[in-house]
């Protein structure tokens, strides 16, 4: 991705209040968009939009005749990665978070069951074959350098448990494989277990799906189920941005992302 489109892209400001949209509420239809920046037509917004999936911004996936938009905030951290490292980004969006807690006003409490959000999907293109990136995500050897140190443990049939082991050996996200098509689908279930703040909700579904593109693998993450709001969540959403990030790093220069 050149860094000069991904710019002219976000210089914009009309193409910068849709991803502000789509921050606060992803997964907004071409319609709901235009609700938003009502001066424009919906040509206007369609333009727009083109422009943003260009640069792997924005990933539309259609739903019957709804044509519903995902914000993908991974060519951001790339971005962010010319400047600054693994750590720094980490540490970073840590402290972010921890002011907007700190000058946030508490809401009122809410149902027991939580509403779930949209879809997350979280996209990169990797200069690796497929079949490597595959390899990469179902083999341990190659999990450590960029899924947070995890190891997987998976026997690859469908119904079979899935289990990724922190640097401690102790399980960080157990689930279920639904589906193991390789190379080119991956889904399972995902109950984060890492913490005392994410357990007990109900699990949730992750597909990989890798699509071929000559030379090149498109990657494409969808995380289906989360809660609309809680520590899973936004866990999770920076958690892809820099396992992504991470998976390319590696298979493209043989080298885990690190400090």
């Amino acid at each position: 991705m050149s860094t000069d489109r991904l710019l002219n892209a976000l210089a914009e400001p009309n193409r910068r209040a849709l991803l502000d949209a789509l921050t606060q509420t992803d997964g907004l239809s071409i319609s709901e968009l235009g609700a938003t920046l009502p001066h424009l037509g919906r040509h206007a917004v369609l333009k727009h939009i083109t422009v943003l999936e260009d640069v792997d911004l924005v990933k539309t996936v259609k739903t019957g005749r709804v044509r519903r938009c995902h914000l993908n905030p991974v060519p951001l951290l790339e971005l962010a990665g010319r400047w600054t490292d693994l750590y720094g980004r980490t540490w970073g969006g840590a402290l972010l978070a921890l002011r907007a807690r700190a000058t946030t006003p508490p809401e009122p409490s809410r149902p027991t069951k939580e509403p779930t959000m949209p879809d997350r999907v979280f996209s990169i293109v990797i200069a690796a074959p497929i079949e490597r990136v595959w390899q990469a995500l179902t083999s341990s050897e190659d999990t450590v350098h960029w899924y947070f140190g995890n190891t997987v443990e998976s026997s690859w049939e469908p119904d079979t448990p899935i289990t990724y082991r922190g640097p401690d050996g102790e399980p960080d996200i157990e689930g279920t494989v639904l589906l193991a098509d390789p190379p080119h689908v991956l889904r399972t279930t995902f109950r984060p277990i890492w913490s005392a703040e994410v357990q007990g909700g109900e699990d949730t579904v992750v597909e990989w799906r890798l699509e071929r593109d000559g030379a090149l693998c498109r990657v494409t993450v969808t995380h289906t189920g989360l809660p609309a709001e809680g520590q899973v969540t936004s866990e999770v959403g920076q958690g892809w941005t820099l396992l992504l990030s991470g998976l390319k790093t590696l298979l493209e220069t043989g080298q885990p992302l690190t400090a």
